[in-house]
């Protein structure tokens, strides 16, 4: 695996079986699970400790950023909002529950073919 695992996702387009069985089995629909498809962004920097997992809303964009990849986009900002949205999730602990979710399932996949 010589590319970042967001590459990696990215190039798997729509094809995503662990991730879409696995949904389709916690009774997820069709627009729940294509939220999915893309590696999810998460702010290391902001959780600073486990109280911030709680809270009910994101940081303001201008908080949310990444030690590996800086400030976020405006479009990774607006997926993550989709994601909450999308869910139905009520704090940042569900949201990293999913994040990890996605990049395992992910990961799996990925692992087959490597």
């Amino acid at each position: 695996m010589n590319s970042s695992l967001a590459s990696l996702i990215k190039n798997l387009g729509n094809d995503h079986p662990i991730t879409t069985t696995y949904f389709k089995k916690q009774d997820y629909s069709s627009e729940q699970i294509s939220l999915a498809y893309r590696k999810g962004i998460f702010s290391y920097k902001y959780i600073d400790f486990h109280d911030q997992f709680k809270k009910i809303e994101l940081p303001l964009i201008h908080e949310f950023h990444s030690v590996l990849e800086g400030k976020i986009s405006q479009e990774d900002y607006n997926y993550i909002q989709n994601v909450l949205k999308g869910f139905g999730y009520k704090n940042l602990g569900e949201y990293n529950d999913l994040y990890l979710k996605i990049d395992m399932l992910s990961l799996v996949y990925i692992q087959m073919f490597d």
